[in-house]
């Protein structure tokens, strides 16, 4: 069962909501200011102690924070999304509940260093990471990398109206958990969870026809975490095989709490 909590409103996701895409930032010496981080879908891997590369799929919003998630259930939140090469950035893991990191921490912070190759309409990130201790900032051990690009899952125009229906699927994760919600048009939306918990909360698309959305999830009941809040795309294919690759048209959500995260699998 999800820990019980009132969540803190992640200071990252202040103003989120009215902020638009913004400019590029200015570069210090050493660094060149690129492009520009395109916002939406991303996709590619990342190892962890020197194992082998692991799907990962998630967003980045044009206001500077993205996430990436495996198909265990393991999410990374990306605090600040810098838009120059190199960059320094620190990464928040969190493991599915009942699970832990390789270090036998839930979640951990990671030190980011990498760099970006972009054009006007893609961006490939590659970094090194290496879990630190936030009280002592000493390495925990837990070293790794990542590369993502950016990503086009979807073959139709993404809209709030697009979302409206009854939507079904699972937190992903080895104990995969279900979840069902009702999308209204203007993006409003209520259901419940396998925990128990009652759902309530608003999807707000970043701009007009770009397939990213940033999300409002209230959980309320016994046991449920909260204020949770996040990012989602649309696919058209089944990203994590819950759905056995049936086609169709699916929603993906990264959503974070204080020391709790999901990823949401969702099927119209």
């Amino acid at each position: 069962m999800m820990l019980k909590k009132t969540a803190i409103f992640v200071v990252i996701f202040i103003g989120i909501l009215v902020a638009g895409c913004g400019g590029g930032s200015s570069s210090s010496p050493g660094t060149t200011a690129i492009l520009q981080v395109v916002p939406g879908p991303w996709s590619g891997t990342y190892s962890l102690n020197g194992g082998s590369g692991i799907a990962v799929n998630g967003a980045v919003a044009a206001t500077g924070f993205g996430y990436f998630a495996d198909n265990q259930g393991n999410v990374f939140l990306v605090e600040n999304v810098p838009e120059s090469s190199p960059f320094t950035t620190t990464l928040i893991g969190t493991a599915p509940p009942g699970q832990t990191f390789p270090d036998g921490n839930k979640v951990d912070t990671f030190s980011v260093s990498g760099t970006y190759t972009s054009s006007a309409t893609a961006t490939s990130m590659q970094a090194t990471l290496s879990s630190i201790d936030p009280a002592t900032n000493t390495s925990t051990g837990l070293d790794g990398n990542f590369t993502l690009n950016t990503d086009t899952p979807y073959a139709g125009t993404p809209s709030l109206t697009g979302l409206q229906g009854q939507w079904n699927g699972y937190y992903v994760g080895k104990a995969s958990t279900s979840v069902s919600i009702t999308v209204n048009a203007n993006g409003v939306f209520s259901g419940n969870d396998g925990y128990g918990c009652s759902i309530s909360g608003s999807l707000v698309q970043q701009d007009p026809g770009t397939n990213l959305f940033y999300v409002n999830y209230l959980t309320s009941g016994k046991g449920c975490p909260g204020v949770m809040n996040g990012l989602a795309y649309e696919s058209s294919k089944d990203v994590s095989g819950a759905f056995g690759g049936a086609a169709g048209t699916y929603l993906y959500l990264g959503i974070f709490a204080l020391n709790l995260a999901y990823t949401v699998e969702l099927k119209l």
